[in-house]
């Protein structure tokens, strides 16, 4: 009968993980092979018991890998986007005597993505950030121009050309602007536009109104 048992406890020993424990089986004593049989329940218990935690934390990095890679083909299908902007216009013609005029630089020589509208003379701020402006005003002898840079319905900066002689007046600032934030030139006096020079084949520019996109926040 001792053989038997010691036998039955062996089998069980080796279908166990070997790792999981050592058994030592001595003798025939009905009690020693009694305490055995419990030791063994409980390793095996708690070999279950690592077995499934170890299958659960397994399922959750599974998981976790499957939605990364999720993440990345999505990221990788998204085209990214270039946030370059930056436009240059001027006044291509005399605008004569004006009083609160909305100025409209209807020549334009750079508009890198297209946020600056030649036909109403408004930028129109694409991403949150921060824009570099400048306005340049000219004006003719004996007469005054001043030009406000306006964002939305306030105006940020000012200038102001008067002189004998011909004369320009140039400001630079740089704004922090929210999408559809929009920005542009107001007038009060002789608006001076700007003419060919023949002899030298190029375009001498007076008025004008610049900007360009400096950093996305």
């Amino acid at each position: 009968m001792g053989c038997k048992m010691s036998w039955i406890i062996f089998q069980l020993v080796l279908c166990a993980p070997l790792s999981s424990f050592s058994l030592i089986i001595g003798g025939d004593d009905s009690d020693t092979v009694s305490s055995n049989i419990v030791y063994l329940h409980q390793l095996l218990s708690e070999e279950r018991i690592m077995r499934s935690s170890l299958e659960t934390k397994i399922q959750q990095m599974e998981q976790r890998i499957q939605k990364l890679e999720t993440n990345m083909s999505t990221m990788q299908k998204v085209p990214s986007r270039d946030p370059t902007v930056a436009f240059h216009a001027y006044l291509a013609k005399d605008g004569g005597a004006v009083q609160s005029a909305h100025v409209i630089f209807d020549t334009v020589l750079l508009n890198i993505g297209n946020a600056y509208s030649p036909l109403h003379g408004i930028f129109r701020a694409p991403y949150n950030g921060t824009y570099l402006f400048s306005v340049t005003a000219a004006t003719s002898p004996g007469h005054q121009l001043h030009f406000y840079l306006r964002k939305n319905d306030k105006t940020v900066e000012f200038v102001f050309a008067d002189s004998r002689d011909w004369d320009q007046a140039s400001k630079t600032t740089i704004l922090a602007l929210n999408v559809d934030d929009y920005v542009w030139v107001e007038a009060n006096g002789e608006l001076m536009g700007s003419w060919s020079d023949d002899s030298f084949g190029h375009i001498h520019i007076h008025s004008s109104f610049t900007g360009f996109f400096i950093k996305e926040m």
